[in-house]
């Protein structure tokens, strides 16, 4: 509901069936918990004078996860006992992390050793540039390459998945 930003287009969009949502202002959080939406992504990286409010709304009962991509946004998040994602910056230049960056991995250990890390995400923002047959390389290209594991990635040591 990050673009649409309304109750109704929301109620229409899911059939009135709440689901996960993501938004871009807390206050549109805020509004679409009222109206019964529970599990909601703050997709905007996460500013540490904001989680006060943040855990407002989790302790009425809503699931409101942030991103981030900073150790400094990673340790006020652990300090508000606030569940995060950590973003990756999968176009070169939007918000988020490099894959390749060090600091990736430490973050990720900062928010697991909390408890408060709920994964990865990104946003394919090059993709609003792409059309028809320009796709076609770009994805050959992509799919060519081997996927990226920093070191020490449970993948890399062979294992399937991790609980």
């Amino acid at each position: 509901m990050k673009t649409a930003k309304s109750v109704e287009v929301a109620r229409r969009l899911t059939g009135g069936m709440p689901g996960p949502i993501t938004v871009s202002t807390l206050a549109e959080a805020e509004v679409f918990f009222d109206a019964g939406h529970d599990d909601i992504l703050y997709a905007v990286g996460i500013s540490p004078q904001k989680l006060e409010r943040v855990q407002a709304l989790r302790a009425r009962g809503c699931y409101l996860v942030v991103i981030l991509d900073c150790e400094a946004q990673a340790q006020a998040v652990v300090q508000s006992d606030v569940p995060a994602l950590i973003e990756i910056d999968s176009d070169g230049h939007r918000g988020g992390l490099r894959p390749d960056d060090p600091s990736l991995v430490r973050i990720g250990r900062t928010l697991h050793d909390a408890g408060c890390l709920r994964g990865v995400m990104t946003h394919a923002g090059e993709s609003y540039n792409v059309c028809g047959g320009l796709l076609m390389p770009t994805l050959q290209n992509w799919n060519a390459q081997p996927p990226f594991r920093p070191p020490g990635c449970c993948m890399t040591r062979g294992c399937r998945a991790r609980s």
